[in-house]
């Protein structure tokens, strides 16, 4: 029955009215280059996209663990991440990286040349950890760090930031 009802409203009279009336609204209603711009520079953490590559170093904790055992497997993950940095900034590829500090279950992903490149990616949906350190406006091409969350280090590289089209 709805589906008859649409059927008959499209070829009635007003519904060339009803769409000339929409555009003009539209029209009406576009905003500026000028306020466009602004905008953009009011929330570009909302509108950019970041290119990045990542790595995460997950600790390996005992699920009945004691603080004293978390803290060493931290201290060994955050061990492992700072030494891929130092390497990336002595001259190592960073997917060449990833394949070798890779555990058996990352091992297939990192099989891939694009592997650990993330593109187009905007803040509302990158991981909470390391958003805010991508999205700095004084972040430069290929700095790199290792970010620590509850029980993993991820290790970043910032390839660029972009305003979308």
């Amino acid at each position: 029955m709805w589906n008859h009802f649409q059927w008959l409203w499209s070829r009635s009279l007003c519904a060339p009215r009803q769409q000339a009336y929409y555009s003009q609204i539209l029209e009406d209603n576009k905003p500026t280059k000028a306020e466009i711009d602004e905008r953009y520079e009011e929330k570009k953490r909302d509108y950019d996209n970041i290119h990045f590559s990542a790595f995460d170093i997950a600790a390996d904790i005992p699920e009945d663990a004691t603080d004293e055992q978390k803290e060493e497997a931290m201290a060994a993950a955050k061990k492992k991440a700072d030494e891929f940095v130092s390497r990336f900034k002595n001259g190592e590829e960073f997917l060449a990286l990833c394949r070798e500090f890779a555990t058996e279950e990352q091992a297939k992903k990192y099989e891939a040349e694009d592997a650990s490149a993330y593109q187009d990616s905007t803040y509302a949906g990158m991981h909470s950890a390391y958003r805010d350190w991508l999205f700095d406006e004084e972040r430069k091409e290929n700095e790199i760090t290792a970010i620590e969350s509850d029980s993993t280090y991820y290790v970043v590289l910032f390839n660029l930031r972009e305003k979308p089209d």
